[in-house]
C-alpha cells in the first residue's frame, strides 16, 4: 500500500494553529490520524485544532513531509 505514519510538533507560528480542521487545506492523501494532547489522546474530527504542545500523527502516501507544515496544500 506504501503509506506511512509521520508524526509532527507545532511550532509557534504554525499556520495551523487554532483553525478547526475542516477550514484547512490539505495535501490529498493524508489523514491526520490522532492528536494528543496533554498526554490525551483525540480522535480529531473538523471542528478539532492543532494546538501548540500538541503531537500530531499523520499517515500519508505522500513523500517529503519534513515538518508539519508540510501538510498545507
Amino acid at each position: 500500500l506504501g503509506g506511512e505514519a509521520r508524526w509532527g510538533y507545532p511550532g509557534n507560528d504554525a499556520p495551523m494553529i487554532g483553525v478547526p480542521l475542516e477550514k484547512l487545506s490539505l495535501k490529498k492523501n493524508l489523514l491526520v490520524a490522532c492528536i494528543n494532547r496533554n498526554g490525551r489522546i483525540l480522535t480529531p474530527r473538523g471542528k478539532d485544532t492543532i494546538e501548540v504542545g500538541d503531537t500530531v500523527i499523520i499517515v500519508t502516501t505522500n513523500t517529503g513531509l519534513n515538518d508539519l507544515k508540510d501538510i498545507l496544500a
